[in-house]
């Protein structure tokens, strides 16, 4: 008897505690990791950045005593590869909300606001990064030459490549043509960068030429962040094939509308070649920008002028350059261009073994 009594109580308390102890949902329902877009084990997480919904992150929720949680961040703040930090529980029946401040390992200032339930959490963060020398919205500067000897003065897009022995020349040649021909891609596609304090890169850019138009590139495309004077791009590879396949459809859609009207379907089967051309071109260059967790380094120069430039060195450019050959035969080019392409890239794996110094990159000004 004494021994059905103990165990009475033993069920008693234990049925009390898992009633009491826990003011919402028991952290067994709950402690988890998140994943936005979904994941295998079903839980997700509806992530908002700055307002818009970022797939493919993961957020992961553990609490003891359904009152503190930490709540541990990965891969969202830009330059963190794990953000943790403690918030505050207010319970419901079936969840927890969550909302408040927190200051990052970076220095960023993280707003935050939430609910976790059973095989769910809703998210909103906001973000402010600290100041850097490219806060605000940039314009390319403009192309610019001596008309007397030809130097270029200023150029949005600026090559400089220099080489030693016989490649001296060549490198010298391929610094000229390579800023000229780039520079002129710029000023017709590009028309503004802007570096907002959350950590987004976003630009003002022009689909094709023929569209008069310029669009805004969607957010949490190209997050960045700046550390001991170099710029951190960390690009979103999934975002970017989406955003490409979505201007090349589009583009297609209405080359096809118009060869249509013409009575002819030579430049739809062309645009779709396009379409899957740069497709490929994007997953293949995923797997070449992986420069691990800390994202590519551009090098930030400010100039006398109140320009600044923005450029990737030689060490971060060499393992592109190898593939340049294969790149060029996946671009549907016309047999002018697809021709003065491939010299140019043949000039540049002859000049490649004696380079000393190569840089490229874009100048801005506000």
């Amino acid at each position: 008897m004494l021994c059905f009594s103990l165990l009475a109580e033993i069920v008693a308390s234990g049925c009390s505690s898992d009633g009491a102890e826990y003011p919402g949902p028991a952290p067994q329902a709950v402690n988890a990791a998140y994943f936005s877009g979904g994941s295998a084990s079903g839980n997700n997480l509806n992530l908002l950045y700055s307002g818009t919904e970022w797939a493919g992150k993961e957020a992961r929720f553990q609490t003891s005593d359904g009152e503190k949680a930490t709540l541990t961040l990965k891969n969202i703040v830009p330059g963190e590869t794990l953000t943790s930090f403690e918030v505050s529980l207010l319970p419901s029946t079936d969840a927890y909300a969550f909302s408040g401040t927190t200051s990052t390992a970076t220095g960023c200032s993280l707003t935050y606001d939430g609910t976790v339930r059973s095989s769910l959490m809703s998210l909103n963060i906001q973000l402010a990064q600290p100041s850097h020398p490219l806060d605000g919205t940039w314009n390319p500067v403009p192309f610019d030459r001596d008309p007397s000897t030809e130097a270029i003065n200023s150029a949005p897009l600026r090559v400089t490549w220099e080489a030693s022995g016989e490649s001296a020349t060549a490198a010298a040649q391929l610094s000229v043509s390579l800023s000229t021909e780039g520079s002129l891609y710029v000023q017709q596609f590009l028309q503004s960068i802007s570096f907002l304090s959350d950590g987004n890169i976003t630009a003002s850019y022009r689909k094709n030429l023929p569209d008069a138009g310029w669009v805004q590139s969607p957010l949490n495309l190209c997050p960045f962040y700046v550390k001991g004077g170099k710029l951190y791009l960390s690009p979103d590879i999934r975002m970017i094939t989406a955003l490409v396949q979505q201007n090349k459809a589009e583009q297609a859609a209405a080359l096809q509308t118009s060869t249509v009207q013409a009575g002819s379907l030579a430049v739809s089967t062309q645009s779709t070649t396009r379409s899957l051309s740069n497709l490929e071109i994007i997953s293949l260059l995923a797997q070449v920008l992986q420069w691990g967790q800390e994202g590519i380094p551009f090098q930030i120069r400010q100039n006398e002028n109140g320009t600044v430039s923005v450029f990737l060195e030689q060490s971060t450019i060499a393992p592109i350059l190898p593939l340049l050959p294969l790149l060029a035969d996946y671009l549907s080019l016309d047999e002018a261009t697809a021709a003065k392409v491939h010299m140019m890239i043949e000039l540049i794996t002859t000049v490649l073994p004696q380079t000393t110094r190569l840089e490229i990159g874009i100048d801005l000004s506000k």
